[in-house]
């Protein structure tokens, strides 16, 4: 009776997912699974690890974990996902989470709960001590000492730290940046012949 309850709990989670995300199959480590069958977008919950990183981390950071961490996997596209975040921090889904995730605590390890926290990518110590120029050339490789494909993953093709200015739902996120890059330059009073920055 114990296993139908956690499945009809698991079920729940699944459908409230799924109708706060459109176009998105979503299915679950026990075989369970909601949403459109012919979706071109999956989001995989792989192991229930995920429900308490969704718990102790809401409004999106949770979410972020369980992906980083493989606790959740998405095939097909990540921004149709991303695009209804907003939605996914219904108190009625964490509702639902907080009500199944006893019935599946018991597959949980406890390196399970140790994964819910910050990821090793997020870890930072309270007092990192003094600074040295070998320490501060190790944060700065930290941060960009990687291939250019990452940044060009995660900040797009114009390589830019600048955020995105959305006009509408369906902007792509290049054409934000591009609206985002003409606000700075109008602000800025930029016209034909102005140097920003010339490269030798």
């Amino acid at each position: 009776m114990a296993s139908i309850s956690a499945r009809s709990g698991m079920h729940r989670v699944l459908d409230e997912l799924a109708a706060r995300l459109p176009g998105v199959r979503i299915t679950s480590y026990d075989g369970l699974s909601s949403g459109p069958p012919d979706a071109r977008t999956t989001l995989f919950i792989a192991s229930p690890a995920a429900f308490a990183q969704f718990l102790r981390a809401p409004r999106g950071l949770g979410l972020a974990r369980a992906w980083v961490t493989g606790t959740i996997r998405v095939d097909g596209d990540l921004y149709s996902i991303l695009r209804h975040e907003d939605a996914l921090r219904d108190p009625s889904i964490y509702a639902s989470i907080a009500l199944v995730l006893p019935r599946v605590a018991a597959k949980l390890r406890y390196q399970d709960f140790v994964m819910t926290g910050p990821t090793d990518a997020e870890y930072r110590p309270r007092h990192p001590g003094r600074h040295s120029v070998g320490s501060d050339l190790s944060e700065i490789d930290f941060h960009y000492g990687r291939e250019l494909d990452f940044f060009r993953h995660v900040l797009g093709p114009s390589l830019t730290y600048s955020c995105a200015l959305f006009s509408s739902a369906d902007e792509s996120l290049e054409d934000a940046q591009e609206n985002k890059h003409r606000t700075i330059c109008t602000k800025l009073n930029l016209g034909p012949g102005s140097v920003v920055l010339a490269r030798r």
